[in-house]
C-alpha cells in the first residue's frame, strides 16, 4: 500500500482578512489627548485616562503605550507627566563664533569642585611646658 499524500490544509478566510478597528490606535489617541490638553508641564497618566473616559481596565494598556511612545522618542516624561519631545527644528542653531570660543579655551577659567582645605595648625613641643 502506498500512503496517501498529506492533505493541504487552508487557513480559514477570517484569519487571512486584515482586522479592521472601529477606533483609532492607542498611540494616536494619547498624542491627540496631550495635544488637546495643552498643559505646560505635561499631562499625567491619570488626566489622560480621565480625558478619554476609558474604563479602568484600560490602565494597563495606557501604561504600555505611554512607555512605547516614550522609548520611541515621541514623548518625554517630566515629573510623572508626559509631554511632546522637543523636535530638532525647534533647537536654536549655534553660531560658529560661539563654538570657536569654547574650542580656543578663551572662556572663563573653570571653578574648583570643592572648598579648599583649611590650613592645619602645627604645635611645637617647645611652647608647651614653659
Amino acid at each position: 500500500m502506498v500512503p496517501a499524500p498529506p492533505a493541504v490544509v487552508e487557513p480559514p478566510v477570517a484569519a487571512m482578512m486584515p482586522r479592521v478597528f472601529d477606533h483609532p490606535l492607542y498611540s494616536n489617541m494619547i498624542i491627540e489627548v496631550i495635544g488637546a490638553l495643552k498643559e505646560r508641564n505635561g499631562s499625567s497618566k491619570r488626566v489622560i485616562l480621565a480625558h478619554k473616559r476609558l474604563p479602568s481596565n484600560h490602565d494597563e494598556l495606557l501604561t504600555q503605550h505611554l512607555k512605547l511612545l516614550k522609548s520611541s522618542g515621541q514623548l518625554v516624561m517630566v515629573r510623572k507627566s508626559y509631554k511632546f519631545a522637543p523636535s530638532a527644528e525647534s533647537e536654536v542653531p549655534v553660531s560658529d563664533s560661539a563654538t570657536s570660543n569654547v574650542l580656543d579655551g578663551s572662556s572663563a577659567p573653570k571653578r574648583g569642585r570643592r572648598r579648599p582645605p583649611k590650613a592645619k595648625l602645627t604645635i611645637s613641643a617647645t611652647n608647651f611646658g614653659s
